[in-house]
């Protein structure tokens, strides 16, 4: 499927849907895709020689979300998950999974939205490292 094909599901679910901009699709389908990316270049420096697709579990890609937005938007990351209407992780699995369902992303049959479940709170990760002086997330 092409970008512009994605793209314009992406529109579409957001026509039928608008809980989730398409911004926060797209973020969400480019960070796994740079997640995934990323398992398979560390498998390459390892010689790994596998033909199994990388997977990579709810609360891992929670985490890359965290630290994406974080490398991103520095102390803005909350105020832009506020106007993604991201409130929670969990919120990032409903994206996920609205994905799959359009085919846009695939997951494994041990893959399940609850993975993505109380992975962490945002005030916790974006909020309070700046208040405190701290550089948030990376852990």
């Amino acid at each position: 499927m092409t970008l512009e094909e994605q793209l314009d599901i992406i529109r579409k679910i957001c026509e039928e849907d608008d809980t989730f901009p398409p911004m926060a699709y797209c973020f969400v389908r480019d960070s796994v895709h740079k997640a995934l990316d990323e398992i398979v270049k560390a498998r390459r420096k390892i010689d790994f020689n596998d033909d199994e697709p990388p997977d990579i579990k709810g609360a891992a890609l929670c985490r890359f979300f965290r630290d994406t937005l974080i490398s991103r938007f520095g102390p803005c990351a909350i105020d832009v998950l506020d106007t993604w209407n991201i409130k929670k992780t969990s919120d990032f699995g409903k994206i996920i999974y609205k994905l799959i369902s359009v085919e846009i992303l695939g997951k494994s049959e041990n893959d399940s939205i609850e993975d993505f479940d109380d992975v962490y709170d945002f005030t916790e990760e974006f909020v309070m490292p700046y208040k405190q002086g701290a550089m948030p997330g990376r852990q």
